[in-house]
């Protein structure tokens, strides 16, 4: 339990948490414009509020960076995002922006005249006695880290080492997420809150109401930094999770059961994510969960093993059934495929990789970086004619070596 993971996403509830505490202290009001803490704003943006910001209603813009850790100073970070072009009339729907929390953090910032981490220290983490949480400020060097492992098994480390390596926490990152914590010190947390030691109920209430906005796939039911649900017993989920591809969080709190689960993996996949199936097996006795299967990674590789490559077809069809959730992400595949392209111990890889490649395109027609890789695979196994025609389909849909750490899809 004091072992520190990367908690992802989760950190949009401490950064709204500290929201609240500034409302409850009267140092800002959820009605606050942009305008009021930006004042060269665009025009169209400067009307959205705190609270649009909370509930992902403000119609900003998610991604920014190519990758959460792209070096950018906080000036060019929020020309950017104030320089794209809004989702929606801000209030109309809602839409989960990593950057409107990153824009939470410099408010609070702002409105209390600390640095965010700071802030949060002084004002949630100490007072609930917390000590293994944050970015710079806890004693990594003394602490449990556990390292993370990218699904290929290819150990990524600890994001603790990447912000001391900087000493600064990117502003890609900050307030939305890459927090660190144990999982001692979340339910720490979890009590604090519980118990009004960092909000009176009044303002613990107004940060787990749900706000309902229309979305495209129906109604999102977001308060300030959580997500809630209804169980099948029709009691109340306050919810929230976060990863990065290979660290991955969740809490599932019932209020009404006086329940929590806290999960917390170095090793993301969506096989093990099982928060809401130990859900299901606490308050269900007859509950069965199916068994955990095999990731995709090592999925694949046992198939390759196993068949043919007249198989390939086989392959594809099994892969858009069974992991339809990982492949949603390009990453995964373009990932799998380059660890193929250098096992030299499996026949035909270079042919396998391509067909993985062959794939993604599929999914993701309009990534030149998918083209890219597409063309290596075909160089790898000696089509370079085939390799020739990717390469200028990257080249035509903007890709260029430089620009080739796109956002979860790093080249080799």
């Amino acid at each position: 339990p004091d072992t520190v993971f990367d908690i992802g996403s989760v950190t949009k509830q401490f950064t709204a948490a500290a929201i609240m505490k500034l409302v409850e202290t009267g140092a800002l009001q959820l009605t606050d414009p942009l305008s009021q803490y930006f004042p060269e704003i665009p025009a169209d943006k400067s009307a959205i509020t705190v609270h649009q910001l909370l509930t992902h209603s403000a119609g900003l813009i998610d991604i920014v960076t190519q990758n959460d850790f792209e070096p950018i100073n906080k000036q060019e970070y929020f020309r950017r995002v104030f320089a794209g072009e809004l989702r929606f009339t801000p209030g109309d729907k809602h839409a989960y922006s990593n950057a409107g929390y990153s824009v939470l953090a410099q408010i609070i910032e702002m409105a209390s005249g600390q640095d965010y981490e700071t802030f949060l220290n002084a004002q949630l983490l100490a007072p609930a006695g917390i000590s293994q949480t944050g970015y710079l400020s806890p004693q990594w060097d003394t602490l449990p880290l556990a390292q993370g492992y990218r699904i290929d098994g290819e150990i990524m480390g600890s994001t603790t080492q990447l912000y001391q390596r900087r000493e600064q926490v990117p502003w890609p990152l900050l307030g939305n997420g890459g927090i660190n914590a144990s999982v001692q010190d979340m339910y720490r947390w979890h009590q604090a809150l519980t118990q009004h030691q960092i909000l009176s109920k009044q303002y613990l209430d107004t940060l787990v109401t749900p706000y309902v906005a229309e979305t495209v796939s129906g109604k999102s039911h977001y308060g300030y930094g959580w997500a809630i649900y209804r169980s099948s017993r029709g009691s109340k989920i306050i919810s929230h999770n976060g990863g990065n591809n290979v660290f991955f969080h969740d809490i599932l709190w019932m209020p009404e059961e006086q329940t929590v689960i806290i999960f917390a993996s170095n090793a993301a996949s969506r096989q093990i994510e099982v928060a809401w199936e130990l859900e299901k097996i606490w308050f269900d006795d007859a509950y069965s969960p199916a068994p955990i299967g095999k990731n995709l990674f090592d999925f694949v590789h046992e198939f390759i093993r196993q068949n043919d490559l007249e198989q390939s077809h086989e392959l594809t069809a099994i892969l858009k059934q069974r992991f339809a959730p990982e492949l949603s992400q390009a990453l995964f595949l373009n990932r799998l495929g380059y660890t193929l392209l250098k096992d030299k111990t499996i026949p035909s890889s270079p042919a396998w990789a391509t067909v993985l490649f062959q794939l993604n395109t599929a999914l993701f027609p309009d990534r030149g970086n998918l083209w890219d890789s597409l063309g290596d695979g075909y160089a790898a196994g000696g089509k370079i004619d085939a390799a020739k025609d990717s390469y200028r389909r990257a080249v035509a849909l903007g890709f260029v070596e430089s620009n080739s750490k796109i956002r979860g899809l790093p080249k080799p």
